[in-house]
């Protein structure tokens, strides 16, 4: 029997955090050590205590669920759950306010795909959202369930040099770009499919989308997107939304 499908990461339930995913405070030490990103940190307002970060009883970065159907979902990894910036600057905060909806941010922080669909089959249909918002990850990572029935996601890469038929499995897997599309399409189209049966509006977002999504500034880690990136987000999100209504 399958455990823990309706999780994010179970360590993280029902917590408040100062410091999550590459978010550490040895990451910002280390930047503190250094003139050029301590100036940084600095200008762009960041403090050790500027942000928390509260996970639910399931160990999602958002508030308690309901089933109430105002609502709207966001998938994704930790640029979609927030990762360096405080929850009221997230794009899904943002997009959710500006829609006068309840927002429930099912993202993953270093989740596939996989993840994503996980989630949705297993959500979606309790919380009755109006939309669901889908942000892909970076296509290599699986999703596999392991010990004591915990999914935990990994990089095939990372195998690359072990000497067994599983690292020449994911060697071969990651060399054809056209096995890691696939998989993506199947995750994307499930997800939609869920949607359409509970007549829930879809909204992803693409490549092209995401390219230019860090650049306007960065997180307190000084990797994922600042307050201006997610901004910048949320106007692309709300744009689709609208231009399907």
């Amino acid at each position: 029997m399958l455990m823990n499908l309706e999780f994010s990461r179970p360590l993280y339930r029902d917590c408040t955090l100062t410091w999550s995913g590459t978010d550490t405070l040895e990451r910002w030490n280390k930047h503190n050590k250094k003139k050029n990103t301590r100036e940084q940190l600095i200008n762009l307002g960041y403090t050790d205590k500027c942000i928390t970060y509260k996970y639910n009883e399931y160990g999602f970065r958002t508030e308690k669920f309901h089933d109430k159907g105002n609502s709207i979902i966001f998938l994704g990894c930790s640029f979609t759950e927030g990762v360096g910036v405080r929850y009221k600057d997230t794009m899904a905060n943002v997009v959710s306010k500006k829609l006068n909806l309840d927002g429930i941010n099912l993202a993953v922080g270093g989740g596939a795909n996989d993840t994503s669909f996980r989630i949705a089959n297993y959500w979606i249909e309790k919380l009755k959202p109006s939309i669901v918002v889908f942000q892909p990850t970076e296509h290599s990572r699986l999703e596999t369930f392991c010990e004591g029935h915990i999914p935990k996601v990994c990089v095939p890469s990372h195998f690359f040099y072990q000497k067994s038929w599983f690292a020449n499995y994911f060697k071969n897997y990651l060399r054809y770009d056209e096995n890691l599309k696939l998989n993506y399409d199947k995750n994307r189209l499930a997800i939609e499919q869920i949607c359409r049966n509970n007549r829930i509006k879809f909204i992803q977002t693409y490549d092209g989308d995401l390219r230019d999504w860090s650049k306007p500034d960065v997180g307190r880690d000084l990797a994922h997107p600042g307050v201006k990136s997610h901004q910048h987000m949320a106007d692309i999100i709300l744009k689709k939304i609208n231009e399907e209504r």
